[in-house]
């Protein structure tokens, strides 16, 4: 069984914006179900992040658009992802497009119910 997330943190970096927190969510603040899409997404950011390290390399400075990827497991280790920003990909919350995956989570914090 993969390895479960204890915590995610999702914030938008760079851009006019500058730093956005999006997602913010502890496992112990969900129930079951919700801890599964939880590490279900931890498993979708990192396998973009292994993806996008394959790809060329894209363009790199603080005004670029992405998002700053937290995912904490139980022994208190941090993988830390740099994702590019993405224009979503479909209106569906089931696709695999950095944008539907932010959706879902934020469904599932305590401002998103």
């Amino acid at each position: 069984m993969p390895e479960q997330s204890v915590k995610l943190r999702i914030t938008q970096v760079g851009g006019i914006s500058g730093t956005v927190p999006l997602v913010a969510l502890s496992r112990s603040d969900l129930n079951e179900a919700e801890a599964r899409i939880m590490d279900d997404a931890s498993r979708q950011l990192l396998q973009m992040a292994e993806a996008q390290s394959a790809a060329v390399p894209g363009a790199i400075g603080a005004d670029i658009h992405g998002y700053h990827v937290e995912i904490e497991n139980k022994d208190g280790q941090i993988r830390t992802l740099r994702l590019p920003y993405r224009r979503p990909q479909s209106r569906s919350v089931e696709s695999g497009d950095i944008n539907s995956i932010i959706a879902r989570l934020q469904q599932l914090s305590p401002s998103g119910r």
